[in-house]
């Protein structure tokens, strides 16, 4: 138990890991990293054996050398870990991971709890999220990785006045991992999960 890295293709990822029990791996959603999981590393490793991790270029894991898969990098890490099975709670783009490694990997994915997923192979059809990523890409071809970031956090987590506490630190680690916006690599894509979803 205790905190550590893991050995992926080109780098090292960082993770926590604490409690006994059913293992419960956290993934986080895409611009953020594991500190977002907080409240639920305090509570989850009083029944499970919890594992939270920061994504390549996230918080305390290297930022990519070249092309990445985070699928990849998740099945690296309960490898190493001597994870055999597991559930698999992720949220948003963590969301999408866990329901890619359960389709990749049902002989280890006991169980997702996908939370707001994306879903790899889903076309947004929204021409506002092209606007969005328009004014993303021209903030980030700035040099405006705040800005840019700032842009993300008005669209997919719009803060609550009435919970000032909680907007304050979700927007202090996105502002932590603007540099993910920054990031051009490769990113080797799993097969689409949206015609495979009844595989589940």
């Amino acid at each position: 138990m205790g905190e550590g890295w893991a050995d992926v293709d080109g780098g090292r990822i960082w993770y926590e890991r604490a409690g006994e029990g059913f293992p419960v791996v956290l993934v986080h959603p895409g611009f953020w990293d594991s500190r977002i999981w907080e409240p639920q590393f305090e509570e989850f490793p009083r029944h499970h054996d919890t594992i939270r991790y920061d994504l390549r270029g996230s918080g305390r894991s290297d930022p990519p050398s070249g092309s990445v898969s985070q699928l990849h990098d998740l099945a690296r890490l309960l490898e190493e870990l001597k994870i055999e099975r597991c559930a698999i709670v992720g949220c948003g783009s963590g969301g999408r991971l866990a329901i890619d490694a359960a389709l990749a990997m049902p002989e280890v994915v006991d169980a997702i709890v996908p939370v707001a997923p994306g879903l790899s192979g889903y076309r947004w059809t929204d021409p506002g999220f092209e606007v969005l990523l328009e004014e993303v890409d021209a903030a980030v071809r700035s040099g405006d990785v705040r800005r840019a970031m700032e842009l993300e956090l008005a669209v997919w987590t719009p803060l609550a006045a009435d919970d000032p506490s909680t907007s304050s630190h979700v927007r202090s680690i996105a502002m932590d991992n603007a540099g993910v916006l920054d990031l051009r690599v490769l990113v080797d894509e799993p097969p689409p999960a949206e015609p495979r979803l009844a595989e589940l």
